[in-house]
């Protein structure tokens, strides 16, 4: 069963490292949202990503 997850992901920036955070991903485990996060940041044109964390959509 798939669920909502929230994703924060730090990418490099010309300023140094900032925060992306994507929220609405639909996966079937933690893992599988942090790879659709981690892609979606690449499709940005972003190239040094480093996970952050997960949460379930709607929880802290």
């Amino acid at each position: 069963m798939k669920k909502k997850y929230k994703v924060w992901l730090k990418v490099l920036t010309r300023n140094g490292w900032g925060s992306m955070v994507y929220g609405d991903i639909e996966a079937l485990s933690y893992s599988d949202a942090l790879e659709i996060a981690n892609r979606k940041a690449k499709k940005s044109g972003y190239r040094n990503i480093r996970k952050d964390r997960v949460n379930l959509q709607g929880f802290k």
